[in-house]
């Protein structure tokens, strides 16, 4: 008899990773029944949900091909943590960090904007302050609306304008005998002198203004 054959063991090579997957460090040729573990990169994970796993294992087949092999998908950042961003809708990054805060951002409606909470980290749409910095309602007070603002001004003696508080015109009022300067109408808190005609006094007497 001539030597008999040796059966070897069919060799896979080094598995191809799946999509946003990779290789971990050191990876070596395998062999039929021999399995390795892959990771998902950084914000992918063996499905979209927060929960699941972010590697899987392969194993080396008898056609000489690795079976399990997965394509890793983005963790859906926005339904999978229910994010809520108020006046707006939340949008999962395309290209995702593994940081949660980072791997979204909210699309905010018009009039609003996206603003990070510091003790969270938390997205979310607010509404813009329209008011100047130099409050046009003075001595009323300017209230932020959306992509506007209104003055609520104080209720005796204003009355409101176009995006300011006006002071109420008071008509002109003559006296007898007199003059008055000015003699037209004047606004709230605006003073008035009246002056005595020649021959007249406030009191009637020689002495008097």
């Amino acid at each position: 008899f001539s030597a008999a054959a040796t059966c070897e063991q069919i060799v896979c090579g080094v598995p191809t990773p799946g999509q946003n997957s990779e290789l971990p460090s050191g990876a070596s040729s395998k062999k039929f029944g021999e399995t390795m573990t892959l990771s998902c990169k950084a914000g992918f994970a063996t499905s979209s949900s927060p929960e699941s796993s972010a590697a899987y294992e392969v194993t080396c087949e008898a056609n000489g091909a690795f079976s399990g092999v997965v394509d890793c998908a983005n963790i859906d950042d926005c339904g999978g943590y229910q994010v809520d961003c108020g006046e707006g809708s939340c949008v999962d990054n395309a290209r995702p960090t593994g940081v949660h805060a980072d791997d979204y951002h909210c699309q905010c409606s018009s009039g609003f904007e996206e603003r990070i909470d510091a003790a969270t980290l938390a997205r979310a749409c607010h509404n813009i302050d329209d008011c100047p910095a130099v409050n046009p309602c003075a001595p009323g007070a300017c209230v932020d609306g959306i992509n506007d603002f209104h003055c609520d001004c104080p209720a005796d003696g204003y009355v409101n304008g176009e995006k300011r508080c006006n002071r109420v015109e008071c008509p002109a009022k003559s006296a007898l005998h007199s003059t008055a300067s000015p003699d037209t109408s004047v606004l709230f808190e605006d003073e008035v002198t009246y002056t005595c005609d020649n021959g007249y006094t406030t009191d009637g007497s020689a002495q008097g203004a």
